[in-house]
């Protein structure tokens, strides 16, 4: 547990709530809190079969992380539901030393996650009081993911929030498949984006609910 509760306090990097690898790994009902990231799945070689549900996460500059860490690691089938995921800021520095996100998706070399479903998942609370957040979900060009469906989650965080890359951030995924339906977002201010998109192929946007943002939907080299 490390409680970060000042803007220069650039300490705290080490404390993680869990730190995991392995296959059939089910993480639930907990509560995480005052930790830099709440909970990192990593991988370096084949696992299947993850799921996170019902976790409380908060006080963290991140949530939840999925990483692949070598070369060869493959990850088939990550479900990430029904989690409340909230209250970021408190991880805010001057120096914009952490940068905020609900679920992380990210990796190393050929690392790959063939397969991941972000559901029923509740980002509400403070996100930041500066510009410290990414996004509530980050898809990363280096999560080499093939397949991802976002559905059914709710974005409402307030205060409202300014810059960053958004609820949804998809940066350079130029290979995976991202289907993005029945959401409902509701977060503000000058300068947010609901949807950042950079360099994707394959989205599909369907049947969400916007509203309260002045840049909803913000993309560049996207095909749909």
């Amino acid at each position: 547990m490390y409680v970060h509760s000042s803007l220069s306090d650039n300490g705290g990097g080490a404390a993680e709530g869990l730190d995991i690898s392995g296959s059939h790994l089910s993480i639930h009902p907990n509560k995480m809190h005052d930790a830099t990231w709440g909970m990192t799945l990593g991988f370096s070689s084949t696992s299947v079969d993850w799921q996170v549900y019902n976790n409380d996460i908060y006080n963290s500059d991140h949530g939840v992380a999925v990483a692949g860490s070598a070369a060869s690691g493959t990850l088939t089938q990550v479900l990430i539901h029904d989690n409340h995921i909230h209250d970021h800021a408190n991880w805010d520095t001057t120096a914009n030393t952490w940068h905020h996100d609900g679920i992380h998706f990210y990796g190393a070399l050929s690392a790959a996650t063939e397969s991941g479903d972000v559901y029923s998942n509740l980002f509400d609370g403070t996100t930041f009081n500066g510009g410290n957040e990414t996004a509530s979900i980050l898809v990363e060009q280096n999560a080499n993911m093939a397949q991802a469906r976002i559905f059914n989650n709710v974005f409402a965080q307030i205060p409202p929030a300014s810059g960053g890359d958004g609820s949804i951030g998809l940066t350079s995924p130029n290979s995976g498949t991202y289907t993005i339906v029945n959401n409902t977002f509701s977060r503000g201010g000058a300068m947010c984006n609901y949807i950042y998109i950079y360099s994707a192929a394959n989205v599909t946007f369907q049947n969400n609910l916007t509203n309260n943002c002045f840049a909803w939907f913000n993309n560049s080299s996207m095909a749909m």
